[in-house]
């Protein structure tokens, strides 16, 4: 569980506050870096909602921070690594989890490292639940000696730093006056950590540390100038508003006592304290700081973006560099209006026409506020296209309808027109030959509102007269009987009419298509197409008769 930590002495009390996390990450957690790869594991993942709701999508992530993080809104640093763990109902948990992903190194430096439990919220991932490893570690660079804690600012930031404190007991009629000095700070453990020395004149010198946990318990103990354990408390605690209501059990030198003590912040730099006990005595106590919390955050600034200038709608995605912030802190670039899309690697792909205005900003971290945000802007106009398309073979009359494949870059349509619909008729992509001639097939784009137009290509088109072939099945030899007659029939691809000729018309004589007899013999029968202005003339086709 999550430590608070509070300062305690022997006759004042100071306490602070965090909320505990609906969702808890709990038990051993740890990491193990090999490499580009990094293992992360988790002893718990607890949903002690109780609305019987699902969670958002849960991730264990892994940051390097300036300093520990105990809370903000905003965890700033460097994300090192990140598990996506899928979603847990309320009531439900899941128990050594453990997986090794990809690992990303933060620039050369000595880190804070934090593992950190973040829930989807439909935009982003937000922090609910964080352990602070102890130690200090160093990425490129030689492992320092590990440094002291460095107090942050949070909610509770008002009862973070140094108090001078005085306080009267009253006790059988007697007045005691104490004064002490209390330093409150955070702890690496998700707390505060609360240290007093309290001096009763004529009396032992008392220095006192406290802790308070989550739970609502809390301990403490204090030793003498000696450094020899005087005393111990333990009990509860709660808060309302920024008031602390504690409620211990305390022993000191071997008297056991109980002590209800209040504790209020009632400006920024005042504390009050109030304390009855047991055996009879009441104390009060008042505080004032003399040491602010932290300082305020440095400003930063982020340089002009280098210019980019005018573009045309269909180019290849492009990289922009992005400005550096005073801070050395990294810069994030984003696309703040306009037709056009942004990668993690600050690649650009346009995807409109218009004005395009990319922003650079940098949200600071323990250190630096966040910089004001810089902008550049830059126009985007409709693109050129170049249409391929390619020659058009000689043709026949009578070949198929031919497909056209003219293409753009744009992929927009293409519309092709016939300068000879006597020769050539087109139906969007399909050119039906109708005549013998020429025809120059154009083909257009008009372009649309990101395309300027394309130039028109122009194809000629040559189509000569069409072969055609007659097919003419041999008549059977037939018996002779005078004046009788038959039909005569034959074929041609044009469909054109076939003529016939005897080449004995004294034996058989023809008309169109009906052959008489008229004496025995042996006749041959021509089949002829002449052909017209499309079709050349077929090769003529005898077939022999006789006649018995």
């Amino acid at each position: 569980m999550k430590k608070i930590i509070l300062f305690f002495a022997l006759v004042f009390l100071l306490s602070a506050f965090l909320k505990a996390q609906e969702i808890d990450m709990s038990g051993s957690v740890a990491y193990n870096q090999i490499g580009n790869k990094v293992n992360l594991s988790v002893g718990e993942i607890a949903n002690l909602r109780q609305d019987y709701s699902v969670s958002g999508t849960l991730a264990i992530q892994l940051w390097a921070t300036s300093a520990p993080y105990y809370g903000e809104p905003t965890l700033y640093g460097y994300k090192l690594a990140e598990w996506e763990i899928g979603e847990i109902y309320s009531g439900y948990y899941l128990d050594n989890l453990s997986s090794t992903v990809p690992f990303y190194a933060p620039p050369n430096g000595v880190y804070n490292v934090v593992i950190a439990l973040a829930e989807w919220n439909g935009n982003s991932y937000v922090t609910i639940d964080w352990e602070n490893f102890l130690d200090f570690e160093a990425f490129g660079v030689s492992k320092p000696t590990p440094l002291p804690s460095t107090p942050s600012s949070d909610a509770v930031a008002d009862f973070i730093g140094t108090w001078e404190m005085t306080t009267k007991t009253y006790l059988n009629g007697e007045i005691i006056e104490g004064a002490g000095t209390s330093k409150i700070e955070r702890f690496q453990k998700r707390g505060f950590i609360s240290r007093a020395r309290v001096k009763i004149p004529g009396k032992i010198v008392v220095e006192g540390v406290c802790l308070q946990y989550d739970s609502g318990a809390m301990t403490g103990t204090f030793n003498d100038s000696d450094g020899k354990l005087i005393g111990t408390i333990s009990g509860t605690w709660n808060v309302n508003g920024r008031t602390i209501t504690s409620q211990v059990t305390g022993n000191v030198n071997g008297l056991t006592y109980t002590q209800t003590i209040q504790n209020t912040i009632t400006d920024k730099n005042t504390m009050a304290s109030y304390s009855t006990t047991s055996y009879g005595a009441t104390v009060t106590g008042s505080g004032k700081r003399v040491q602010a919390p932290p300082p305020a955050k440095s400003k930063q600034t982020i340089q002009s973006f280098s210019p980019i200038g005018t573009k045309a709608f269909g180019i290849a995605p492009f990289v922009v560099t992005a400005p550096t912030a005073s801070s050395s802190l990294p810069v994030t670039l984003s696309v703040k209006s306009g037709p056009a899309m942004i990668s993690a690697n600050y690649t650009i792909t346009l995807t409109g026409v218009g004005t395009v205005v990319l922003a650079a900003n940098q949200v600071g971290n323990a250190g630096f506020n966040a910089a004001p945000e810089v902008t550049t802007s830059f126009t985007v106009n409709k693109g050129n296209q170049t249409l391929s398309f390619a020659e058009i073979p000689a043709k026949k009359f009578g070949d198929a309808p031919l497909q056209l494949s003219a293409t753009a870059p744009s992929k927009l349509g293409v519309i092709y027109t016939s300068s000879n619909t006597k020769v050539a008729t087109v139906s969007r992509n399909k050119v039906t030959i109708v005549g013998v001639g020429s025809a120059v097939i154009t083909a257009s784009q008009g372009g649309d509102s990101k395309w300027n137009a394309a130039a028109p290509l122009k194809r000629n088109l040559l189509v000569s007269k069409g072969d055609q072939q007659i097919t003419f099945p041999k008549p059977a030899d037939r018996t002779f009987v005078k004046n009788s007659k038959f039909t005569i029939t034959a074929s041609v691809t044009s469909n054109l009419p076939v003529t016939f000729s005897s080449s004995n018309p004294s034996i058989i004589s023809i008309t169109g298509n009906t052959a008489t007899v008229l004496a025995k013999g042996k006749v041959t029968i021509t089949a002829t197409q002449r052909g017209n202005d499309n079709y050349n003339k077929a090769n003529t086709v005898g077939r022999e008769i006789i006649l018995k």
